[in-house]
């Protein structure tokens, strides 16, 4: 949904979404819902087993915009708004939004990701919810290190190949040469995936909800969730 990000300086922070060698899309930043990653075994998530990994919202070809305004200091505000479900493979409708603020004179992204239940929906059981964001952060053949707020750290030589999950409740850092990345949590998000299948070319540092404790929405209800990406240059 969002293709790259590069700063005022032409500096790409977000790996250009592209088709790979091999047919699989890398690149860029989606959204994931109802579900992160593979859908969960638990049983309230019914036929929705067949579910794409990272849920309908992945896959969503057009997106509508339902918001898209830019200043003339070049900060930003787009906001995609669909409704989902009501099928077979999901019975539960719902609609999402994701909205995109970009602050150019502080090279600053907030995302927001918001799932609302239907009222409208027949399905009286309440429906399963998991999600998140799913970034590509380009690493530009350079090292780097993941800094979390307990103190452990992650370095380019770690296999990522197998995603890492820990809680978060504190912003997280990026670090390399010439730059720190800061990706903080504002509401809604509880823990990160680290992943990568191609360390030389990006970092996959994933906020997602509903994947430790499950989230159940009732008719009306909803899941707000939201993070905020600095960029910070440094001198070398």
């Amino acid at each position: 949904m969002l293709d790259t990000w590069r700063t005022s300086l032409g500096n790409t922070i977000i790996y250009p979404a592209r088709i790979r060698f091999d047919g699989k899309q890398r690149g860029g930043i989606f959204p994931c819902a109802p579900n992160f990653g593979p859908v969960s075994t638990d049983q309230s998530w019914g036929s929705a087993q067949r579910l794409p990994q990272h849920g309908l919202l992945r896959i969503a070809p057009n997106f509508p915009v339902s918001r898209d305004e830019t200043s003339a200091s070049g900060s930003s505000i787009r906001e995609h708004t669909q409704t989902f479900g009501g099928t077979l493979v999901f019975p539960w409708r719902f609609s999402a939004s994701v909205a995109w603020h970009y602050q150019a004179d502080s090279e600053q992204l907030t995302i927001r990701l918001k799932v609302s239940r239907l009222s409208d929906c027949p399905i009286l059981e309440a429906m399963p919810l998991s999600g998140g964001l799913h970034p590509y952060f380009a690493t530009n053949g350079e090292d780097f290190e993941i800094r979390r707020e307990t103190g452990e750290r992650l370095s380019s030589i770690e296999d990522f190949a197998k995603a890492r999950s820990f809680p978060w409740g504190n912003p997280i850092e990026l670090i390399q040469s010439g730059r720190v990345l800061q990706i903080e949590p504002l509401t809604g998000f509880d823990r990160l995936v680290a992943w990568s299948d191609d360390v030389s070319q990006y970092i996959c540092i994933e906020p997602t909800f509903g994947t430790h404790d499950q989230i159940l929405l009732e008719p009306g209800s909803s899941w707000t969730a939201a993070c905020l990406i600095s960029h910070t240059p440094i001198a070398c």
